[in-house]
């Protein structure tokens, strides 16, 4: 029986670092660019049970390296992966869904399992999620927790939900705090706001022409939200003149810079039904050239993630 239970520890331990060695030499043939020979490793990983390996397999099918690209495959594999536990997997399921309208209830599950294991980025995006769903406290919890950890983005958020608040003059106390903090990171979320000031006409007279300018200013650096703004009121015509072909190229770039704007695909095709192909066209080549010559191009939420992945 001794001998027996020696046996069973040492096969079990041998095992698994015969796993790991495995998985070392699957990373070694990805990092060379030897795709098919890692996803052959990670594959055989995969279906013993290997988290990191299912993990890069969800990458290797969503990328399509090694392996023709199937969307539903690297869900699949993600999902393993996450579903075991894996906190950077669960982050990385939950941006992938939230693209897509029909699945952001999915995305905010394996975002909130995150955070709830201490991931920091991920407790932020709750605040968003939560927000978008208009489930306010919720998104007031998140990103409260957020920006007393540092983050700016979250300060920022979280003084604008405060602002946008109607239930009394204490939310327009903390949001000047929280504004006041994020300030002191980035102007753009000033600029941002003075927009929606003017666009709502809070404590100012209502002034499109004005919202139109600031929103300009901080979609310029990137910010998304004043990329969606700006894309309304070129498709509607306030404070602009109205430019199908501007407001696709706002909307396209919002929504590739966004984490939660997953409804804007259904604006995009709605506003492409009203435009020539040529305008569509010419709407997305100005698109691409924002994103290759400005220096704002994914950089805006990049200073909202701090945890390593």
């Amino acid at each position: 029986m001794q001998i027996l239970r020696f046996v069973t520890v040492f096969l079990v331990v041998f095992a698994s670092q015969s796993m790991a060695a495995d998985f070392r030499f699957g990373m070694a043939a990805y990092k060379q660019g030897e795709f098919e020979k890692a996803f052959r490793e990670f594959r055989i990983l995969a279906e013993q049970g290997n988290v990191k390996a299912q993990s890069m397999l969800g990458q290797m099918y969503s990328l399509g390296l090694g392996v023709a690209e199937d969307e539903s495959e690297a869900l699949r594999w993600y999902r393993k992966a996450a579903e075991r536990g894996d906190m950077v997997t669960q982050m990385i399921l939950g941006q992938l869904l939230a693209k897509d309208s029909t699945t952001v209830y999915e995305a905010t599950k394996w975002y909130e399992k995150a955070a709830r294991q201490g991931n920091r980025d991920a407790t932020y995006i709750l605040g968003g999620a939560y927000k978008r769903m208009d489930k306010l406290e919720d998104a007031v919890k998140w990103y409260r927790t957020a920006a007393k950890r540092g983050n700016p983005c979250a300060m920022t958020d979280l003084g604008i939900l405060y602002a946008e608040r109607t239930d009394g003059h204490e939310n327009y106390r903390k949001s000047m705090k929280w504004l006041i903090k994020s300030a002191k990171e980035d102007h753009v979320i000033l600029q941002f706001y003075l927009g929606d000031m003017y666009a709502k006409g809070r404590g100012v007279l209502k002034d499109y022409k004005e919202a139109a300018d600031w929103y300009y200013k901080a979609a310029s650096k990137g910010f998304p939200d004043a990329m969606e703004r700006l894309g309304m009121l070129y498709q509607e015509g306030l404070g602009v003149d109205q430019n199908y072909v501007l407001a696709y190229k706002w909307f396209q770039l919002a929504w590739h810079e966004s984490l939660w704007f997953s409804y804007l695909k259904s604006n995009i095709t709605i506003l492409k039904d009203k435009m020539t192909p040529e305008e569509v066209v010419k709407a997305e080549d100005l698109a691409k050239t924002w994103q290759k010559e400005s220096p704002y191009a994914d950089g805006y939420h990049r200073r909202c993630f701090d945890d390593n992945r």
